[in-house]
C-alpha cells in the first residue's frame, strides 16, 4: 500500500495555552489503486518548567537500519513522554541540550497511526495507537535572551508616540 501526506497550511486551532490542534491529510493507495484520504488531527503540546522533566531518554546512538539516514551513518536517540516513545536525530541540538540539562521548553506533536497485526490464525487486526513527534525545543540561553528582550520592550512602553503629520514635519524642517 502506497502512502503519502498533505500537510495542513492552517496554523491550527488554539487549545487555550496548552498547544494547538493541527491536522494533515494522509492518503493511502491500495493494491487496486483505490485512494483513501484520512484527516489526521494532531495536538501540539508545549512542555515548560517542571513539565520538561517528564521527558526521559530511553537510549541513544541507535543506528538507522534503512533509508538515506542509514546510508549516511546517522544515529538517533529515543525518548519517552506520557508513556509514548519518540525519536530525535543525534545531530539535532536537542539531544546535546537534553544531556546537559539545558532544556527550558519542548514542543511535541501528538498523532495516531494504524498498526496491523496478524494473529496465529492469519486474521488481521488494525489498532490505532497514539504517537508523539518531536517538533522543537528551547534552551535556557534562549529563554534568558527572550526575558532580556521583553525587559527592553517594557522599558520603552511608557514613551508616548504621536502620529507624523505634515505640521510636525514642517516644524522639524524649520527648526
Amino acid at each position: 500500500m502506497e502512502e503519502w501526506a498533505t500537510p495542513s497550511q492552517d496554523p491550527g486551532y488554539s487549545l487555550g495555552g496548552w498547544g494547538y490542534l493541527r491536522y494533515s491529510i494522509i492518503h493511502y493507495k491500495s493494491a487496486d489503486s483505490t485512494i483513501i484520504s484520512v484527516n489526521i488531527i494532531m495536538a501540539t503540546i508545549k512542555l515548560i518548567d517542571e513539565q520538561v522533566e517528564e521527558v526521559s531518554m530511553i537510549d541513544s546512538n541507535n543506528k538507522y537500519k534503512n533509508g538515506q539516514k542509514a546510508k549516511d551513518g546517522k544515529t538517533f536517540s529515543r525518548f519517552r513522554y506520557n508513556q509514548i516513545m519518540f525519536t530525535v536525530d543525534n545531530d539535532n541540538p536537542f539531544v546535546a541540550d537534553f544531556n546537559e540539562g539545558n532544556i527550558s521548553s519542548i514542543k511535541l506533536v501528538e498523532g495516531t497511526r494504524e498498526v496491523v497485526s496478524v494473529d496465529s490464525e492469519g486474521n488481521e487486526q488494525t489498532t490505532t495507537v497514539p504517537t508523539i513527534t518531536f517538533d522543537s525545543h528551547g534552551n535556557f540561553k534562549q529563554a534568558e535572551r527572550r526575558a532580556e528582550h521583553k525587559a527592553k520592550i517594557a522599558r520603552y512602553a511608557h514613551l508616548a508616540t504621536a502620529p507624523v503629520t505634515s505640521d510636525l514635519l514642517n516644524e522639524l524642517a524649520n527648526a
